[in-house]
């Protein structure tokens, strides 16, 4: 035990700062163990939706339908509108956010608004892989067939005799 005034310790001796304003007092709250609950919340909360859009992925099923471009089945295969941009603000990405940010939070939710920021970057970053991976699986569509409206009146050469 360290002496200071009249046999109180010094940390008794010395009362802590108090956070000032606005900033000071939210940033204290995110290092509280409530933030860390609502973090915690937030990641089962992702984290369960995921799983039941995997499962149902892994049935065959579709688990999204929320008219986004997440759905390979549902689309056209030559729809360019659709591949030619990617949709950040899917069932899916949102679902890999809320898991990554509440999950990032959890963990890192102590250190108050450093730990709010790393909870985001984590968020947005998986939020951005989860939209290129559906873009890039959207662009590696193709269709072999060939339409027959495309070719009446071409010419054409025949490899097999017609009887």
């Amino acid at each position: 035990m360290i002496l200071g005034y009249g046999g109180l310790s010094l940390a008794q001796a010395v009362p802590a700062a108090e956070p000032e304003g606005v900033v000071g007092r939210m940033g204290q709250w995110l290092s509280s163990s409530s933030a860390e609950n609502i973090y915690l919340m937030i990641a089962v909360l992702g984290t369960t939706v995921f799983v039941i859009q995997f499962i149902m992925q892994l049935m065959g099923g579709d688990a999204v339908c929320d008219g986004s471009a997440d759905s390979i089945e549902s689309m056209e295969v030559n729809d360019a509108e659709a591949v030619g941009e990617i949709n950040f603000f899917s069932l899916r990405s949102i679902t890999g956010f809320l898991m990554f940010f509440g999950w990032a939070g959890f963990f890192w939710g102590n250190k108050g608004w450093s730990g709010l920021l790393i909870a985001l970057c984590c968020g947005l970053f998986m939020m951005i892989m989860i939209a290129m991976i559906i873009y890039l699986m959207l662009k590696l569509q193709h269709s072999g067939n060939i339409n027959p409206e495309y070719v009446v009146n071409q010419h054409g050469t025949v490899y097999l005799t017609i009887p």
